[in-house]
C-alpha cells in the first residue's frame, strides 16, 4: 500500500510537469569538452551540440544543422556559453583561429551568433586577443637532448596579448547591445542575419 501511494504521487508531479522530464540548464561548455570539441548546451526550449564542423540545434520543433564558424580553421576551443538574451538564442563561441604569419601568431575571434530563424546566424564577430607561441628548442638541441623536456615539447606554450574588453547584453524589445574595444552597436531582430562585420 505504501508503495503504491509513491507511486500515485511520483505519477501526479510527472503528469504536472507535462509529463516530461525537464533537461536541467547547461550555459557553458567544460574545460574538457572544449579540449576535445565536443559540447552540449542547454537553455530554454533549445539544446544545442557543438562539434567540430557543425551546430546542431533543437528548440523542441525544428532541428537543424549548420557549419561551425572557422570549420577546419580553427586550432583551439576557448570557450562557448548560450544564453536567451532578450527573448532570444544567443550562441558565443570564442575560437583560436591558425597562424599565418611567420611568427605565428593566431587571434582569437569571438563569434555572437543568433540560433532564430530556423538556421545558425553570426550577428557579429571580432578578434578579442592574439597570442604567440613561445620560442621552440631548436631540432639539433632536441636531437643532443640539450635540456630539452620532450613532454614539453609536445605541448606548445603562448605568449598572450591582453583582452580586448567585450560584451553583449539583452535590451527592452528584443534588442541587443554589442561591444568590442570602443566600437559599439545595436543589433535589432530586424537586422539579424543582414550581414557583419569582422574586425
Amino acid at each position: 500500500m505504501r508503495y503504491l501511494l509513491i507511486l500515485l504521487i511520483s505519477y501526479a508531479a510527472f503528469a504536472k510537469s507535462g509529463g516530461e522530464a525537464k533537461i536541467k540548464e547547461k550555459l557553458n561548455c567544460t574545460d574538457k569538452e572544449l579540449a576535445r570539441q565536443d559540447c552540449h548546451l542547454v537553455a530554454g526550449a533549445y539544446d544545442i551540440r557543438l562539434l567540430p564542423k557543425t551546430v546542431a540545434w533543437s528548440d523542441g520543433t525544428w532541428h537543424t544543422v549548420d557549419p561551425m564558424p572557422l570549420a577546419g580553421e580553427a586550432v583551439e576551443w576557448e570557450r562557448a556559453g548560450f544564453r536567451i538574451l532578450a527573448g532570444r538564442p544567443i550562441l558565443q563561441i570564442w575560437l583560436w583561429e591558425k597562424g599565418f604569419s611567420e611568427t605565428q601568431v593566431q587571434s582569437l575571434r569571438w563569434f555572437v551568433t543568433d540560433a532564430e530563424k530556423r538556421k545558425l546566424t553570426i550577428l557579429q564577430e571580432g578578434i578579442v586577443r592574439r597570442r604567440r607561441p613561445e620560442e621552440m628548442p631548436a631540432p639539433s638541441e632536441l636531437a643532443a637532448g640539450k635540456k630539452a623536456n620532450l613532454t614539453k615539447v609536445a605541448k606548445r606554450k603562448y605568449l598572450y596579448d591582453g583582452w580586448e574588453p567585450h560584451y553583449v547584453k539583452g535590451l527592452p524589445g528584443g534588442s541587443l547591445e554589442w561591444q568590442l574595444s570602443g566600437e559599439k552597436k545595436i543589433i535589432s531582430k530586424v537586422d539579424a542575419g543582414q550581414g557583419h562585420k569582422s574586425r
